[in-house]
C-alpha cells in the first residue's frame, strides 16, 4: 500500500477496497507477533522498529489507559473520518500480548481506552 502524506495521489491501492492505507486485523496481529518473536526483520531493524513504535507521540486511545502500569507499549494508531484504530504489542512482567481495536463511531477513542484497560486487567490477572 502506499500514499505519501499531503495532496499527492495514492501510488498503490489495496486490491479489495481501493484504499491507500489498509491492513486487516490478522495482518497487524501477525506483524506484532513476528516483531515480538524476532522473525520479522534482522536484529538491527527489529531494534529500530521497536524504538520507533515505542514513542507514540500522542497520548490517546490505548496509551491513555495503559500509561503508568509499568508496561512497554509498541503501538501504531490512526483515525480517519469516524474510524478510530489502535494496535499494540504490550509487554509487562506478567508477559506480553497483542491488542487491536477498530471503532467506527464518534466515541471510538473512549471505547478503545476502555478496551485497553479491561484487556490489561484480564491478561494480568491470569
Amino acid at each position: 500500500m502506499g500514499k505519501d502524506f499531503g495532496q499527492s495521489p495514492a501510488h498503490k491501492r489495496d486490491p479489495i477496497r481501493g484504499l491507500s492505507h489498509g491492513a486487516t486485523v490478522y495482518q497487524v496481529a501477525r506483524l506484532y507477533y513476528r516483531l515480538a518473536m524476532g522473525t520479522l526483520l534482522d536484529l538491527e531493524h527489529t531494534l529500530m522498529m521497536r524504538d520507533i513504535l515505542s514513542r507514540p507521540g500522542i497520548n490517546h486511545k490505548f496509551i491513555k489507559r495503559l500509561e503508568g502500569l509499568n508496561v512497554t507499549i509498541l503501538r501504531k494508531s490512526g483515525s480517519w473520518k469516524s474510524f478510530h484504530a489502535d494496535s499494540a504489542l504490550v509487554e509487562s512482567a506478567a508477559g506480553r500480548y497483542i491488542l487491536l481495536g477498530l471503532e467506527d463511531n464518534a466515541d471510538g477513542e473512549q471505547q478503545l481506552q476502555a478496551l485497553a484497560r479491561a484487556v490489561h486487567q484480564l491478561v494480568t490477572s491470569l
